[in-house]
């Protein structure tokens, strides 16, 4: 059996990888709004925006927190977002961004453009998916594993030729 080859190439760049123009969230918008537009669009993080600029990151984990609060009708995005998110422009490498998701334990990222504006979202689902698919070389688990079963008999059959 012939080994298949990478299939994927690795990528370099978060722009390679990163869901372009990501749903975003006002500062003022309603909790409860901001809720029910995550389920909508089935993400788990929110760029939250004000006069263009990223302020702000909220997660689904932080608004579970803020539906317990009695209070919790009456707030808004910025009353429990995280101010100052990890943002990198256009260009950054991959590696870099996995890096510092890593030793800070980031859930995402907003990639700006040259003028600060968002332009993509990358998530740690989206690192689990770029891991996958290099760990996988493109193919699927079946194969790879008759793959390297293939590798692993290849000295034994020939210390028997």
């Amino acid at each position: 059996m012939k080994i298949p080859k990478l299939a994927r190439n690795i990528p370099e760049k978060i722009e390679d990888e990163m869901t372009e123009y990501p749903t975003i969230a006002s500062s003022k918008m309603p909790v409860t709004e901001a809720i029910e537009l995550m389920k909508k669009h089935d993400i788990r993080h929110l760029p939250v925006i004000e006069k263009g600029i990223v302020i702000g990151i909220i997660s689904d984990r932080d608004l579970r927190q803020a539906e317990l609060l009695s209070d919790a009708m009456t707030m808004v995005v910025s009353d429990v977002m995280t101010a100052y998110p990890y943002c990198v422009q256009v260009g950054t490498p991959l590696s870099e961004v996995a890096y510092e998701m890593a030793k800070h334990k980031y859930g995402c990222v907003v990639i700006l453009n040259r003028i600060s504006r968002v332009v993509g979202i990358f998530t740690t689902t989206d690192g689990m998916r770029v891991l996958s698919e290099i760990l996988n070389n493109g193919v699927g688990p079946d194969l790879k594993m008759m793959a390297v079963e293939e590798l692993l008999s290849a000295p034994i059959r020939a210390a028997w030729a």
